[in-house]
């Protein structure tokens, strides 16, 4: 078995099979060159003063190529003081926040996640209860003061400071998350006047404000859950709209053998109690099966995709039975039938989806297309209790993941300046409270940078996985450019 190299999750072609390695589509709105609108700034200070003098003699106020511009081409000696004002920006310097920009991935606007989906990369757990001084969720003003910041630095710039030249560190495309340990589906801030904002709003302010597209990822809802319904409902409707199928990056329904709800039924199976056994994967049935329904408007357009991911016999033992890829292929085609009868039902009744009998074959065929090309056993084991009790340690999945660890760890001592990390592709990580990680997927790193959040007092969950809390990136590595 292979281990990873050390690549952002959804830029890992060949080990997580998450995303083509395709051409940048160049409607991305980080291709786009008329995107600022350049009222007067009149700047105060004689740092930023300064700061945009130098700005002008390096950068033609227009008739460049904005999208090919690369924040780590300019003197950020010069440049520092283009900052000044933005309150969210308040203690950090360019180099400080040029290397956020370069290497943000995600940003953790909700924590937590009640599927307990055994095999998850940031091993996610239940949000947790909040107090005074714990929070599970980034304030709507602390996200709007962070895109907010952002636009009005790339205002002041003339360029997205997150957006890197095409090519190197831009594999295909480059994207951006509103999340790191929680499903799309329940992404939710309410604002002071108690507006709620999901994953639409959310997601089109970070596309906004950095450039990248964003990624919706689900492994469904309970089908009897009527809120959940109908915000699915609502995305389903959103994002099949011409103007709107190109917002996503990707849309993706995750299937796979470690849902708890399936892992229970492993569980179940292995203590002979077959009737709970088949239960509990009837339910996981019925609520993938659903859920693809629901998503029906979407299966033909570009970003609707599968997670889908399962152990190889050969690497995980006999402990590893039931969650294993053939596993993975029968639960996928027991799905398909459960969505066959879907369709059949909406045929004989509300015809909501499906107007004619030949469009169901159609449906199935599209999505046994797409689930073919998205198989992957790119299972990371690290921190994952639950998924360790039901398959041990003895295994190549374990061992791989162990060894990445200490090469990551190997890595980042090593690191001397900011670019190793953009370099070596690791993703980066805005918490709730404004706190800065750096992760990649098998280890993750706190650096001593911090966003000027309201929240920034507040205490979050730790950042998962493999949390190396005495490793820590320091500002003199990141400020040596």
């Amino acid at each position: 078995m292979k281990i990873a190299p050390i690549i952002p999750y959804y830029t890992n072609f060949n080990f997580n099979n998450k995303v083509k390695n395709s051409n940048p589509n160049r409607n991305n709105i980080q291709y786009s060159t008329n995107n600022f609108v350049y009222p007067p700034v009149y700047f105060k200070g004689v740092n930023l003063t300064k700061a945009q003098a130098y700005l002008d003699s390096v950068i033609p106020k227009k008739g460049f190529n904005r999208r090919l511009q690369e924040i780590y081409d300019l003197d950020l000696d010069k440049l520092d003081g283009i900052q000044e004002g933005i309150e969210v920006f308040k203690g950090l310097n360019i180099k400080e926040i040029a290397f956020i920009a370069r290497t943000l991935f995600s940003v953790n606007t909700n924590r937590g996640c009640y599927n307990m989906c055994s095999h998850c990369y940031a091993n996610a757990m239940p949000p947790v209860k909040e107090s005074e001084n714990v929070i599970n969720k980034m304030s709507w003003e602390d996200f709007e003061s962070l895109t907010n910041g952002f636009k009005e630095l790339n205002s002041r710039l003339r360029f997205y400071i997150s957006a890197p030249k095409l090519g190197g560190f831009n594999r295909g495309e480059r994207y951006i998350t509103a999340f790191h340990d929680a499903d799309c589906m329940t992404l939710n801030l309410v604002d002071a006047e108690g507006k709620q904002h999901d994953f639409i709003d959310i997601s089109n302010a970070l596309s906004e404000s950095t450039g990248f597209r964003g990624i919706f990822d689900t492994t469904g809802w309970t089908p009897t859950d009527r809120r959940m319904q109908e915000r699915a409902e609502k995305f389903a409707k959103y994002y099949s709209r011409p103007e709107n199928r190109d917002k996503l990056f990707q849309f993706n329904i995750s299937i796979n053998p470690f849902h708890s709800l399936y892992t229970k039924s492993i569980e179940e199976k292995r203590a002979g109690n077959l009737e709970r056994a088949k239960k509990f994967r009837r339910l996981y049935i019925d609520r993938i099966a659903n859920a693809i329904y629901t998503f029906t408007p979407l299966i033909n357009t570009r970003s609707f995709s599968f997670i889908l991911r399962g152990f190889d016999r050969g690497d995980i033992g006999k402990l590893g039975e039931g969650f294993t890829m053939e596993d993975l292929y029968k639960l996928n085609q027991e799905i398909l039938i459960k969505l066959q009868t879907k369709y059949l039902d909406d045929l004989a009744g509300e015809r909501k989806y499906i107007k004619a009998k030949r469009r169901i074959n159609y449906y199935l065929g599209v999505l046994n297309y797409i689930m073919d090309r998205q198989y992957s056993d790119g299972v990371i084991l690290v921190d994952k209790t639950r998924l360790l009790k039901n398959v041990g340690k003895d295994n190549n999945y374990y061992q791989s993941s162990m060894e990445q660890v200490k090469k990551d760890i190997d890595t980042i001592k090593s690191s001397s300046v900011p670019t190793d990390f953009i370099d070596k592709q690791m993703a980066g990580i805005v918490d709730s409270n404004g706190d800065y990680y750096i992760t990649t997927y098998y280890t993750t790193f706190p650096t001593e940078l911090k966003l000027n959040f309201k929240n920034k007092n507040k205490q979050t969950p730790p950042i998962r996985p493999s949390l190396q809390e005495d490793l820590i990136i320091s500002r003199d590595v990141i400020n040596n450019v």
